[in-house]
C-alpha cells in the first residue's frame, strides 16, 4: 500500500541509502511466487513457468522496484525469472543465453531497459517520490528533480487501464511526455494527461 511504502521511505536519508529487493537465498523465487507454484525445496521443486502471466507479474514488480527510493538489488536469476522453492532450491545453477525461454528473455530485456531508464533519469535516483493516485490495481506517482520530471503508472488489472492523471503536483501543466518503456508519447493539458497502460504492466513517462 501507499502507506507502507511511505513508512519504508522514511528510513531513507542522505546518510542511509538502502537496497530494495524481492528475492534472496532465504525465500522462494519471485517468479515461482508469481506463478503460485512454490513447491518444496526437497521433494517437489517448482518447474519453469511456460505461460506469460507469471513473467508479466514479475516484470511489473521490477518496474516498481526500479522506480522507488533505494538501490534496486537483483538476486541472480531473478532478472529473467529463474524458478525455485525455498533454500536450497533457490540456489540453482545460473543459466544464460539460449537456455532461457522466450518469456525469460523478454523479462531480462525489460530489466535491462529499466536499468538504463534509471541511469538516465536522476529524478528516479535522487528525487522525492510524489504520490498521485493509488488504489488496489492502479498506482501513479512521480518525481521532479532538477527539471527531470518523471511519471510512473502501474496497472495490476488483467486488462488495459485508461485513466486521466493529474500531474500538476510534478510541476507539469502542459507539454509532451515520452513513454520510456514501450515508446510513444502523450500530451499534457491543464495539468492532466490521459494514460493507457497495458494489462499487468507499467508505463514510465518523461517530460520532454
Amino acid at each position: 500500500t501507499a502507506a507502507r511504502l511511505q513508512s519504508n521511505e522514511n528510513f531513507y536519508s542522505d546518510f542511509a541509502i538502502l537496497s530494495n529487493f524481492m528475492g534472496n537465498h532465504d525465500v522462494t523465487r519471485a517468479v515461482s511466487e508469481a506463478a503460485g507454484n512454490t513447491g518444496s525445496a526437497w521433494d517437489n521443486p517448482p518447474t519453469t513457468p511456460t505461460n506469460e502471466e507469471p513473467y508479466k507479474r514479475l516484470r511489473l514488480a521490477w518496474s516498481f522496484l526500479f522506480t522507488i527510493h533505494g538501490i534496486p538489488m537483483i538476486y541472480y536469476g531473478d532478472e529473467f525469472g529463474m524458478p525455485g522453492s525455498g533454500d536450497p532450491d533457490n540456489r540453482r545453477m545460473m543459466i544464460f543465453g539460449d537456455s532461457l525461454n522466450s518469456q525469460q528473455k523478454a523479462t531480462l530485456a525489460h530489466v535491462k531497459k529499466l536499468g538504463i531508464i534509471r541511469k538516465n533519469n536522476i529524478a528516479l535516483r535522487r528525487g522525492e517520490r510524489i504520490q498521485i493516485t493509488n488504489d488496489a490495481n492502479f498506482w501513479a506517482y512521480g518525481f521532479n528533480y532538477e527539471g527531470n520530471k518523471i511519471l510512473v503508472v502501474l496497472n495490476r488489472l488483467d486488462s488495459t487501464a485508461s485513466r486521466s492523471v493529474n500531474v500538476s503536483a510534478l510541476g507539469i501543466s502542459s507539454g509532451d511526455m515520452t513513454e520510456l518503456l514501450h515508446g510513444g508519447s502523450i500530451s499534457v493539458s491543464s495539468g492532466s494527461v490521459n494514460v493507457s497502460v497495458p494489462a499487468r504492466d507499467a508505463c514510465i513517462y518523461k517530460l520532454d
